[in-house]
């Protein structure tokens, strides 16, 4: 079979010249060299160019586009990712914490008895799911130091290790496949602080907080494999539903100043779900600072050929006052 290789091997100094014969404004060469020697074509070009191509020339750039301009974005991409996965580790120990508590006590800590299939769900589509985390903490048991130590120790792996050495998506299956009433419990304490909480039916609790933590789990599985945080959009299931931000007053956060709606699967929903989920205002603080940080870097400058910072993550100019009007809601003083 005969190989038509459409992207052949071209230098540093050829991918400049392909730069400059499709309109980007070269203006330090050596900048825009040694850039693309820290970090890959596609991360820099090819990841944000559809922000700054021409609508009817689809490969050339607007005029005044400058590499620069390209890196920049690029680089605040970086940032913003790094906070928002950094607090989405947050979210992570606090599921593991929540759910090997609860199977702790409702079952057992002898791993023979938590682990009985028996103790989770019953449907038939679940299985994939309890196989799932069920293998990742027997693979734990042989890969990870702190399983074989606890083996060795105690020939047992009590549910809060085998939580801390499994994946988030596994221990998002783990979640998922508990019973109703154990799901219960732990939502229930992942949304005592949310507004009007006591006026939610369950099952719109259950899945308000299914969704909350697919959108950062999703967020997670993207953001490790490269993908830019700058328009993102997870899948239409993963679309939060408008009647639980009303149930829970927080539907206002998503209405921009022109009456406009705020995607409801994209970045701003995430750091969103990540302040539903978390339960300590320390944290969700310092993660609206981190943010505020990088808005007033970028903020009141039109660095992006005609598009703002807010633009590009798609928000409001006064998206952090309302992150932190939420975050007052849910830790009032």
């Amino acid at each position: 079979m005969s190989k038509n290789f459409k992207h052949p091997y071209k230098s540093f100094d050829e991918q400049i010249a392909i730069l400059k014969s499709r309109g980007v404004e070269i203006n330090d060469y050596e900048f825009a060299k040694n850039a693309l020697m820290t970090f890959p074509y596609y991360s820099i070009i090819n990841g944000y160019k559809d922000m700054f191509l021409k609508q009817k020339e689809p490969d050339i750039y607007r005029t005044g586009t400058s590499f620069e301009m390209l890196y920049q974005v690029h680089w605040i991409d970086v940032q913003v990712s790094n906070i928002i996965f950094k607090y989405s580790l947050a979210v992570e120990e606090r599921l593991k914490a929540l759910v090997s508590n609860i199977v702790a006590r409702n079952f057992s800590i002898d791993e023979e008895k938590y682990l009985d299939k028996r103790n989770y769900s019953k449907i038939r589509a679940q299985r994939g799911k309890i196989s799932d985390f069920m293998n990742a903490i027997e693979d734990a048991k042989q890969s990870s130091k702190i399983a074989q130590h606890y083996i060795d120790e105690e020939g047992n792996l009590p549910p809060w290790i085998a939580a801390e050495v499994i994946s988030f998506g596994s221990m998002v299956n783990w979640y998922s496949t508990l019973s109703i009433n154990e799901k219960k419990e732990v939502v229930n304490i992942f949304l005592q602080r949310m507004p009007k909480h006591e006026n939610v039916t369950t099952d719109d609790k259950l899945q308000f907080c299914k969704i909350c933590l697919e959108q950062v789990y999703r967020f997670r599985n993207l953001s490790a494999h490269g993908n830019r945080t700058f328009k993102l959009r997870l899948k239409e299931s993963d679309t939060q539903k408008i009647r639980f931000l009303k149930e829970f007053s927080i539907s206002f956060l998503y209405k921009t100043k022109n009456g406009e709606e705020l995607p409801r699967n994209g970045l701003f929903s995430i750091i969103v779900s990540i302040i539903v989920l978390l339960d300590d205002q320390y944290l969700i603080s310092t993660m609206i600072d981190e943010l505020e940080s990088v808005v007033n870097t970028y903020g009141n400058q039109n660095l992006f050929n005609g598009k703002s910072i807010y633009d590009l993550f798609e928000v409001d100019k006064d998206f952090i006052s309302r992150l932190q009007e939420f975050m007052n809601m849910k830790f009032p003083s």
